[in-house]
C-alpha cells in the first residue's frame, strides 16, 4: 500500500477521534455503567437464573475453543457412519 494512502488513512481516523473526543469529552471522564444496573433490586429467582445463564453461555464458549479443531472430524466421521448405514441395507 503506497504511503500516501496510508497517511491519507490515518490522518482521517486521527480526525475522526479527535472529533469524537471534542462531542464525548474526556473518555476516561465518563461514567462507568454496571452492566446489571438492577442487581441489587433482582429477585433470588432472576439472579439465579442470570448466573445460570452466564455460565451456560461460558461453557459453551470455552467447549467451541478447545473442540473447534475436532468439529470438522465429527461431522466427517457422522457422514462416513450414514453412508455406511445407507450401503449396509
Amino acid at each position: 500500500m503506497p504511503w500516501r494512502v496510508v497517511r491519507r488513512i490515518w490522518a482521517s481516523l486521527a480526525w475522526r477521534l479527535r472529533a469524537l473526543e471534542g462531542f464525548l469529552g474526556d473518555p476516561l471522564s465518563l461514567p462507568l455503567m454496571p452492566l446489571l444496573p438492577r442487581w441489587r433490586f433482582m429477585t433470588d429467582e432472576a439472579k439465579a437464573l442470570t448466573k445460570r445463564t452466564a455460565v451456560s453461555a461460558v461453557v459453551i464458549l470455552v467447549v467451541l475453543l478447545v473442540f473447534r479443531a475436532l468439529v470438522p472430524w465429527v461431522l466427517l466421521g457422522l457422514a462416513l457412519w450414514w453412508i455406511w448405514k445407507a450401503l449396509s441395507k
